[in-house]
């Protein structure tokens, strides 16, 4: 790291809005959390929870590098190794910790450093999130009532259920874009 870039950080730092700040925040907190939830449902690993707040931290100062793709990748791996239950309720936990890391990042990258976000636009993702939470926890239930009852595979029925889903997703995102912009 040059001088330059050194600087360039700092000054970053400093040019922060509160706003920002809450944001990249939200961020770190949302990426340990969903690790800690990995954790929670099997296997703990303080060098990646360690690992995953280090990183979570720079990508939270440089939230549109890929710092923030690599958070994410050493997350999604820790719950692959971690939960063999589908239905253990730290799925959910994660998914939803990681969808707040995911979205909060994205919003901070999406202003400059100082800028704040009006009410109404933080309203929009808000509310945009709190339907990606729902759907997330309604196909885990779906998921929860499927294992209880045991039932034998089918490729019918879950091309049916992917479908399904993903109409819905098309209904629920088509009422969410404003048309008049």
């Amino acid at each position: 790291m040059n001088a330059g870039s050194l600087q360039y950080a700092v000054d970053r730092v400093v040019d922060a809005s509160p706003q920002q700040w809450l944001l990249r925040i939200t961020a770190t907190c949302a990426a340990m959390a969903a690790m800690g939830a990995a954790g929670a449902a099997g296997i703990w690993s303080a060098l990646g929870f360690v690992i995953v707040a280090l990183l979570a931290a720079l990508s939270s100062l440089r939230p549109d590098s890929h710092a923030v793709v690599v958070v994410d990748i050493i997350i999604i791996a820790s719950l692959h190794a971690a939960i063999d239950d589908p239905a253990t309720p730290w799925l959910p936990v994660a998914a939803l910790c990681l969808t707040i890391h995911h979205t909060v990042t994205a919003l901070a990258a999406s202003i400059p450093i100082g800028g704040e976000l009006p009410v109404s636009t933080l309203g929009r993702w808000v509310r945009q999130t709190a339907v990606v939470a729902a759907c997330t926890l309604a196909l885990w239930l779906a998921v929860v009532v499927l294992d209880r009852r045991d039932l034998p595979g089918s490729a019918l029925l879950t091309a049916v259920a992917l479908a399904v889903a993903a109409g819905v997703a098309l209904l629920v995102r088509d009422g969410s874009i404003d048309e008049s912009r």
